[in-house]
């Protein structure tokens, strides 16, 4: 930006010059001649006109590459921030999908709920169609296992069948379709991580926990805000 403004004011300034010049050396003829010299209305408003228009022009083109540059600058920002965001939200979807893959689907809360990606998805003009292309696909196929998922979970014996002796194989057979889903899910996740990371979004490193017996309570880190009312860090 800092080369293409430098530019654009040597063309102003030399433009600036050039019309100046020209009306000053209009009356070098009649000074040579030692003539009498009648000044031109017209020759000299056409110079201030000339030197109007291009100053104009210069600081037109200087605020409008300043706007450019600015609003890229706060594009790549936001791309990052919420690529960024993303890539945590994947390994908490991956973890969940995971568990499905091994368990099947269970009662509970919505696990698989994607609010980053879907924002991500609705603002696929901040990264390239690699990345909008597999997050689609990534999306689509959680959506498939998070449908199942909250399906059972309001209704779980919505998938037991009328034959009561058929019941535990059809709720075999439902998981096993679930696991199924969640396996697909998880194979469309490493070409998502891959494409933001060739945009330069790095994955922060996977948090674990360690486990917790049954009754326990996880241990709560010191807290950055000063003595908590009702816990300790001790």
């Amino acid at each position: 930006m800092l080369l293409q403004m430098t530019r654009v004011r040597k063309v102003t300034w030399a433009a600036s010059v050039a019309a100046v010049a020209g009306t000053v050396l209009s009356a070098v003829p009649c000074i040579r001649t030692a003539q009498g010299c009648r000044y031109d209305a017209n020759l000299t408003m056409l110079a201030a006109t000339l030197v109007a228009v291009v100053w104009y022009t210069c600081f037109t083109y200087e605020t409008l590459a300043y706007q450019r540059d600015r609003d890229r600058d706060q594009r790549e920002r936001a791309r990052l921030a919420l690529g960024t965001a993303l890539m945590a939200e994947l390994q908490w979807l991956e973890d969940m999908l995971d568990q499905i893959y091994v368990s099947g689907p269970f009662v509970g809360y919505d696990v698989l709920d994607h609010a980053l990606l879907d924002i991500a998805v609705g603002r696929c003009d901040l990264f390239s169609p690699p990345v909008t292309s597999a997050a689609a696909t990534f999306r689509s196929r959680l959506e498939d296992v998070r449908r199942g998922v909250n399906q059972y979970m309001a209704t779980p014996s919505h998938f037991d069948g009328v034959d009561p002796s058929k019941r535990q194989a059809n709720r075999d057979r439902f998981k096993h379709f679930m696991k199924a889903k969640a396996g697909y899910a998880i194979q469309a996740l490493p070409p998502l991580v891959a494409a933001l990371e060739g945009e330069d979004v790095k994955a922060n490193t996977r948090v674990t926990e360690d486990p917790i017996a049954d009754g326990a309570l996880p241990k709560l880190p010191p807290s950055p805000f000063g003595a908590r009312r009702f816990t300790s860090s001790d």
